[in-house]
């Protein structure tokens, strides 16, 4: 996959078939949006089919006290783009040039004038440009002017209901993994860099490996998960996503304690697969009782997986 960070400098891409959107969980109705940009250029279109995202998501500069919770990191959100088959995604920065930039400015120059398109795919409420006061019924006289084709991204709906980002979100905030698995078309996951804690989880006897998390997940507590190691082997284990309140943490993180003893870590991509919630987050009153709670966590944990 080729990533392209458009800078006000950028030269004129080849053409492409492109799709606009925050793309975050990248889920079935991202995919099904993937795939008809990749029928597209089957059909004729001669382009690279491509997706646009903006870097930060756009309320996260304009509304930061009211943004979603990210289902994943740019760096997922590039992987699995990439697993569905778009060969290039164009990152634009959100800035304050972007955020008051016209809709016939937005169209012009990075549209026709940078990206080249040949054909577009957005959402029935995409809007764009200054003030959001560009809409899907500006791109319909926009495609008339340059020629190039306009389509509304299809709706994608499962257990009776449109898959949305934010219904994601609400389904693994409610501890609902399996549907946010259905909208999502694979088990919810995070991965990351592991790095050394506090080893407070060694000292009680259950060490863990700890992802330093960089964007705020949807979820808390503690769940039974697959981690899956470089090496490609997927272990079962028990895991608590948050602050650690008990130990005074400050900062979120996601510590994993696998069944089987692992290699050395330390370094290492994990990817943690939430497979079960087992309860929230909480703080207890001594080191001694989070070490009971946590051995009850693993017991369920255990019998989750039906492991002896």
């Amino acid at each position: 996959m080729k990533q392209v960070l458009l800078s006000p400098h950028a030269k004129r891409q080849d053409p492409c078939v492109l799709a606009i959107g925050n793309f975050d969980g990248v889920h079935q109705g991202h995919q099904s949006i993937a795939r008809r940009v990749l029928e597209l250029v089957r059909e004729g279109q001669a382009a690279i089919p491509a997706v646009m995202l903006f870097e930060p998501q756009p309320l996260e500069v304009i509304r930061p006290e009211h943004a979603p919770k990210r289902l994943m990191s740019l760096t997922e959100k590039l992987r699995q783009l990439r697993a569905v088959g778009i060969e290039k995604v164009i990152v634009l920065r959100f800035n304050e040039v972007i955020r008051y930039c016209s809709p016939a400015e937005f169209v012009k120059e990075i549209l026709i004038d940078r990206l080249n398109i040949h054909a577009l795919i957005v959402g029935d409420d995409f809007r764009f440009g200054a003030h959001r006061t560009g809409d899907y019924d500006f791109l319909v006289e926009a495609s008339r002017q340059f020629k190039f084709v306009l389509e509304r991204a299809p709706t994608y709906e499962t257990a009776g209901a449109r898959v949305s980002s934010t219904r994601i979100r609400t389904a693994l905030t409610e501890g609902a993994l399996l549907l946010a698995e259905q909208c999502l078309g694979r088990p919810y996951s995070i991965s990351g860099l592991v790095v050394k804690g506090d080893q407070i989880g060694r000292t009680l006897g259950i060490p863990t490996a700890n992802i330093k998390l960089h964007h705020v997940p949807p979820l808390s507590g503690v769940y039974a998960v697959e981690a899956i190691l470089n090496s490609g082997e997927i272990m079962s284990g028990v895991a608590n996503i948050g602050s650690r309140p008990t130990v005074q943490g400050k900062e979120l993180r996601l510590e994993t304690h696998l069944f089987k003893q692992p290699p050395n870590l330390y370094g290492s991509q994990l990817r943690v697969i939430f497979r079960h919630k087992i309860r929230d987050e909480q703080r207890f009153e001594s080191l001694d009782v989070l070490k009971q709670a946590m051995h009850a966590d693993i017991r369920t944990a255990r019998n989750f997986f039906n492991l002896t």
